[in-house]
């Protein structure tokens, strides 16, 4: 079972220690005070991920914070890319759809299977005050659907 653990911060990178090729758009990304951000930025550069489609974590999510000021988020983080959603959905779709995303990198799914525990992708809580890597089972349960017939205004 994966141990949670809370990320400080202020650990510190630079533009050359965050994954991929260097280019304004990771530079900008450097650049962002969103503290969210910032955190999922040092924790990339610790891990090495995203190692392909680094748009992902420098443009997307960086817009889904900027759409979700303060919100905390799901962030799945993974070898080639990066997945980041809100904890409550518009709709039981919505949620449907986020939890089969999770359980299809999991590493247990039977299109995906990651045997080595290093492979897999990895899963935090997003926050004001930093990050929460958690498993994907809890993952799963952090994603709220609003009550059957009820939307999210």
């Amino acid at each position: 079972m994966l141990k949670q653990h809370s990320l400080n911060l202020n650990d510190d990178f630079t533009i050359a220690t965050l994954p991929g090729p260097d280019t304004t758009t990771k530079r900008d990304a450097a650049l962002s005070n969103d503290r969210r951000f910032q955190a999922m930025l040092a924790e990339a550069a610790r891990v090495g991920w995203p190692a392909a489609f680094t748009d992902d974590l420098y443009q997307h999510d960086a817009k889904t914070l900027a759409d979700n000021p303060g919100e905390p988020m799901l962030w799945i983080l993974r070898q080639n890319g990066t997945h980041l959603y809100p904890l409550s959905c518009d709709n039981n779709h919505e949620a449907f759809y986020y939890r089969s995303v999770i359980r299809y990198w999991s590493g247990d799914h039977k299109l995906n299977t990651a045997d080595n525990g290093s492979d897999r992708a990895r899963y935090y809580l997003v926050s004001d005050s930093g990050l929460t890597q958690i498993s994907a089972d809890v993952a799963a349960t952090k994603i709220k659907a609003p009550p059957e017939g009820k939307f999210r205004e």
